[in-house]
């Protein structure tokens, strides 16, 4: 496509490779350890510092280093919680990844009978949880549930049957909790344009996609919109990293789950 900067991506995929691969090697050890505690600090940072952004102004070149600018404001309403990570949707991934680790801590403290770790993780994890609902993900918010059903089922099955009963019966009340839902019939549709219109994207350029870069650059020349991803990951790999990158994405999901997450939530013991 003759864009030199979409090689940045190339860059930015060995990198995480390689921080993937080093955790995987090192699980067991102070780095996972490490791992873990930078991103629970990191939640909590987004939190207080978005929280305070919001009631005060940084200077712009504060606001760059503190992460509280938001890219793309013109998409984003101003009072979703924008946290350090310039975008609400990288907050709440963040947000919903410190939820993790600390449910997985406070599992093996239950298993341990380490009570007393319930006075510093339960506090935290109201935090970030209220976090989550002020970054007005609706994908995030339901994620956020179902961590806490994967936490509850690993810890009693029968009290994780009654909260899937409870939460049908309250669905209706949720989706009432839910951040924005008053949009969530329009944003399906709106979703739905976006998914075919990144399909023929794909399309276009099957073989090595247009990368994460290229996607809202070619986005906005077909259809004279702006917009940044497919907002569905699948379908993004696939448009943004070619049926080469997609395919080796759905093999990888297919054939050997994210052992990311089985170290998150599964695998107490780290």
């Amino acid at each position: 496509m003759k864009e030199i900067s979409y090689l940045s991506v190339s860059g930015m995929i060995l990198g995480y490779w390689g921080l993937y691969l080093k955790i995987l090697d090192t699980e067991k050890n102070q780095l996972f350890q490490h791992f873990r505690l930078i991103m629970i600090f990191g939640g909590v940072y987004s939190c207080v510092i978005g929280w305070f952004s919001q009631w005060y102004t940084f200077p712009l070149a504060v606001g760059y280093l503190t992460g509280t600018v938001s890219l793309g404001l013109g998409h984003f309403d101003v009072n979703r919680l924008v946290g350090c990570t310039y975008n609400p949707n990288f907050t709440v991934y963040i947000l919903l990844i410190s939820i993790s680790f600390l449910l997985a801590h406070l599992l093996a403290s239950l298993r341990s009978k380490r009570f007393v770790h319930f006075v510093w993780v339960f506090p935290i994890l109201f935090l970030l949880s209220y976090g989550v609902i002020q970054t007005g993900s609706r994908a995030g918010f339901a994620s956020m549930i179902l961590i806490y059903l994967l936490f509850i089922m690993r810890l009693n099955r029968y009290i994780f049957i009654i909260s899937i009963l409870f939460i049908l019966s309250l669905s209706k009340w949720l989706l009432h909790l839910m951040p924005r839902n008053e949009l969530v019939n329009l944003s399906m549709q709106v979703r739905k344009d976006i998914w075919k219109s990144s399909y023929k994207i794909w399309q276009d350029h099957s073989i090595f996609g247009v990368t994460p870069i290229g996607f809202g650059q070619e986005y906005l020349k077909d259809y004279n919109e702006v917009v940044p991803h497919a907002h569905n990951i699948l379908i993004g790999m696939f448009a943004e990293y070619g049926t080469l990158g997609g395919g080796s994405f759905f093999t990888c999901y297919l054939f050997k789950p994210c052992q990311m997450y089985s170290f998150i939530l599964f695998d107490t013991k780290s």
